[in-house]
């Protein structure tokens, strides 16, 4: 019995070691240095994850505790810190110094709420803008050498007024649309005169 034990354990360490061994093959071609967006972001009541940028539309005033960005890599990195192989920066709008955060290591994501970002309770106007989001990524290459892959992304926050009702969400059913047509790729597009618009999936 103890045998089996012992023979389930080995079997399991030896699975995880080989989920997290050193790189052997290195891509020569990388997003970065061909102006590519690759940073992997989710978030803002999005349940999916975007290559290279998420857009974020929030009302004015609506709470910022409710909702976070999050930012993705690979979870079985080998790496010298013994904290997290993973590290990014957020860059404001605005110019202000940098977010600065980590992926801790076996996780594959980490959230970051908009209060933290803002440091406001509330979303306004004025932080509507391009966020840009840099990740670095550490990890052994061949023959256990440290190296580093890069990539970048933006998180678009777009904050509307109050009392504006956006129709996106609408179902398509709304008094005030008045065109309705069929795009090239068969999807319901509604408009108002005053440009709120739906546009159904496929």
């Amino acid at each position: 019995m103890k045998s089996r034990s012992y023979l389930a354990s080995l079997l399991v360490a030896t699975a995880l070691s080989s989920c997290s061994a050193a790189v052997k093959k290195i891509d020569h071609q990388t997003a970065v240095g061909a102006w590519d967006l690759t940073t992997l972001l989710s978030g803002c009541g999005q349940n999916q994850i975007g290559i290279g940028y998420l857009v974020c539309r929030m009302p004015e005033e609506a709470q910022a505790k409710d909702f976070s960005i999050e930012v993705h890599a690979p979870p079985n990195l080998v790496c010298d810190n013994h904290e997290a192989c993973v590290h990014f920066k957020i860059f404001y709008p605005d110019g202000r110094p940098t977010f600065a955060g980590s992926i801790p290591k076996g996780q594959s994501s980490v959230e970051i709420p908009w209060t933290g970002l803002l440091d406001k309770e509330s979303f306004e106007l004025s932080d509507r803008g391009f966020y840009g989001v840099s990740v670095t990524v550490d990890y052994k290459g061949p023959e256990g050498l440290p190296l580093k892959s890069y990539s970048s992304g933006y998180v678009f926050l777009h904050v509307v007024r109050k009392d504006y009702v956006s129709l996106s969400d609408s179902g398509g059913e709304d008094e005030n649309f008045v065109w309705t047509w069929k795009s090239k790729t068969n999807q319901t597009v509604k408009m108002t005169t005053g440009a709120r618009v739906f546009v159904s999936q496929k």
